[in-house]
């Protein structure tokens, strides 16, 4: 709920990192101990790693910051796409003309669209059509790149690096290049003149798709393309949030895994208690894997479950092993 309310806001301005900061401060307290606020002591888990997706370990609760800017991209989406819009002509008199602003290019809306412009083209690559809405150096429309990495040496003599590929093709593949270039300079202008032989535009608009599923622009692609914890998967993930239990039981399992639940152990090393050891379980350390497989009192319980070998049950026999998919 405290993620969804303020969905609208983020979705039209550019939220303050103190506003977020103070959302997730409510949304943090609320999740460990269902108050407005809590001390850093009642976080099992760091915030950081309660965002990042179920595949990667986290929760997937959201996070805000990259959600606005990723809500906020679909401005320039539009800005590039082919539908009419009179406050297109408003910011801009042409899509790709960026060296030419009009009388919208101080406002707000522009201020949006020049912060996460190049994270946009980053995290996109375009299909040339007509070439009207493709910037000919920033953009990603051939397979190497985009051109002003490629070719940084023959991008450093131009006078327009905001030029449309249309405009490049339509005036006889003029750059508005300074004189006198340089040796690498003048490589490179040999090396893409043979590269853009063979391309013809066409008439219909140019199409821009995500790097990472070559799908149109969402928010929850570029969302899922510009997070950071993409590559940390979790081996535990469909053991968990594939099983058919309560979320309370899946968000117990997942604290298991991650070795947060408040066992004697972790909370000896909180420096919370003095020792770890327990005597009514013959003063051995009590962490996870004792708590719930070889205690005497979990032992029982597992005994009158039919698991009477779940002592030597470990996280690595869970990984290899076990399926909980079918629960």
């Amino acid at each position: 709920m405290l993620s969804s309310i303020p969905l609208h806001y983020i979705s039209a301005i550019n939220v303050p990192k103190t506003v977020i900061k103070a959302i997730d401060r409510r949304r943090r307290a609320f999740f460990w101990t269902g108050d407005e606020v809590c001390h850093g002591s009642k976080c099992l888990v760091a915030w950081d790693n309660v965002q990042a997706s179920k595949e990667n370990g986290g929760l997937g609760v959201k996070d805000l910051e990259l959600q606005n800017r990723c809500l906020l991209m679909k401005f320039i989406n539009k800005l590039f796409s082919n539908e009419q819009a009179s406050w297109k002509d408003w910011l801009l008199p042409d899509a790709a003309s960026f060296d030419t602003l009009a009388a919208g290019s101080h406002s707000y809306l522009w201020r949006i669209i020049n912060d996460e412009l190049n994270t946009f083209r980053y995290i996109t690559y375009v299909i040339v059509n007509n070439g009207l809405s493709t910037s000919f150096w920033f953009d990603q429309w051939l397979p190497d790149g985009p051109l002003y990495i490629t070719h940084a040496a023959l991008f450093s003599h131009t006078t327009r690096p905001n030029v449309s590929v249309q405009c490049v093709f339509q005036n006889g593949f003029d750059l508005r290049l300074r004189p006198r270039l340089t040796n690498a300079a003048s490589n490179q202008l040999d090396s893409l003149t043979v590269c853009l032989q063979g391309i013809n535009l066409g008439d219909g608009p140019d199409t821009r798709l995500l790097k990472l599923n070559s799908k149109p622009y969402t928010a929850r692609g570029a969302y899922a393309a510009l997070d950071t914890a993409r590559d940390n998967t979790d081996s535990h993930d469909r053991r968990i949030w594939g099983t058919r239990v309560p979320n309370k039981v899946k968000v117990f399992a997942w604290l298991y895994f991650k070795d947060r639940l408040s066992t004697r152990s972790n909370l000896h090393a909180k420096h919370v208690l003095d020792s770890d050891r327990w005597q009514r379980c013959a003063n051995t350390v009590v962490d996870r894997h004792h708590a719930f497989f070889m205690c005497t009192a979990s032992s029982e319980v597992w005994r009158k479950l039919g698991f009477d070998g779940a002592s030597f049950l470990s996280d690595e026999f869970f990984k290899k092993n076990m399926s909980w998919t079918a629960i």
